[in-house]
């Protein structure tokens, strides 16, 4: 058996199942995973946060072997360079 990779952005997550939403063909598509006592899991698992997942087809259902979420990004923060006031 081996895993398919696939991201997408979290919609939902309890403690046996991880929605998320995906791109197929340029259009948003729903995607839910089996999370198991044995998917390894790293980052926070929170709604609006990117996740990349490796997972295995078992009875019809895709399980989770491993979800690497990482924060969602917004707006990025500016930053001043360069701008210190001088000492006289």
């Amino acid at each position: 058996m081996h895993d398919i990779a696939g991201s997408g952005v979290i919609t939902s997550v309890d403690a046996t199942h991880l929605m998320i939403t995906h791109k197929v063909n340029g259009k948003d598509a729903p995607m839910t995973l089996v999370l198991t006592p044995e998917t390894k899991r790293e980052g926070t698992m929170a709604a609006g946060n990117k996740v990349a997942v490796r997972y295995h087809m078992e009875n019809n259902d895709m399980v989770a072997t491993s979800v690497r979420a990482t924060a969602a990004t917004t707006a990025k923060a500016k930053t001043t360079t360069g701008a210190k006031a001088k000492k006289s």
